[in-house]
């Protein structure tokens, strides 16, 4: 099996390798700067902007509702128009996940932004997951259940569920469409990740997808994941080595 190389570490799972506000800040200030968009910096907050100054992200090390790290990614057909659909992470998310949300906007928004603002086309298509079975259970809804598919990992640490919320142009209000949570016990969140209604799905898939990738992450040696949030179960791996839903 391959090794990560001098000054890296793999770590595993992906998931609970936790990222604090440097990391964060780190993640989305170079995505944003590579993608040319405007980044304004104030005491540890960030406010990105797109080039069509539809797409705006802001970053707060301590959100004003749970005192956690907050990302907020709103999209809206105009700069001042209605915003159509957002995105949030909260917790010590892994910093991966941010660069896969920027990264994952950008590259959408210059490739087909009709799709990605007003979630025509293949914002409109099904979702297509890829995952390993080993590694996710699929869970069926009970009666009573507030979600309509769902996936938890084999230890029990991160669950992925859709919602039948159904879209409503113009008004991204209300409970969650997709929402992911991190846990390292039942009572200590480590991250969490909703995607409102409106959400593309193609857009949905990519962040989805990447939960679900059981591959390790690549980080310097040099980085404690754990350091930030105390929360983080992970160990340093040789890296190893997807079916549909």
């Amino acid at each position: 099996m391959p090794e990560a190389g001098r000054g890296f570490q793999l770590l595993a799972p992906r998931n609970l390798a936790a990222s604090g506000p440097d990391e964060h800040v780190r993640a989305l200030g170079l995505m944003a700067v590579a993608g040319g968009w405007t980044v304004t910096s104030s005491q540890g907050t960030l406010v990105l902007l797109s080039r069509c100054r539809r797409i705006g992200i802001g970053y707060e090390p301590k959100g004003s509702e749970s005192g956690e790290p907050m990302v907020l990614a709103s999209v809206r057909a105009s700069r001042k128009g209605a915003e159509r659909w957002h995105a949030r992470v909260a917790g010590h998310a892994p910093a991966e996940l941010l660069t896969a949300l920027i990264a994952s906007l950008q590259h959408e928004l210059v490739r087909d932004p009709d799709a990605l603002i007003y979630g025509v086309g293949e914002g409109e298509a099904d979702l297509s997951l890829s995952y390993e079975p080993e590694a996710w259970e699929v869970r069926s809804p009970a009666p009573g259940d507030d979600f309509t598919f769902a996936l938890l990992s084999s230890d029990g640490t991160v669950a992925v569920s859709a919602h039948a919320i159904p879209d409503r142009p113009g008004d991204s209000s209300g409970d969650p469409k997709w929402l992911a949570v991190a846990a390292t016990a039942p009572d200590r969140m480590l991250w969490c990740l909703s995607l409102s209604r409106n959400t593309p799905a193609h857009f949905a898939a990519h962040l989805v997808n990447h939960i679900l990738d059981n591959d390790p992450v690549l980080r310097p040696t040099t980085q404690d994941p754990g350091e930030a949030a105390g929360a983080s179960r992970t160990d340093a791996v040789e890296k190893p080595g997807g079916a549909h839903a």
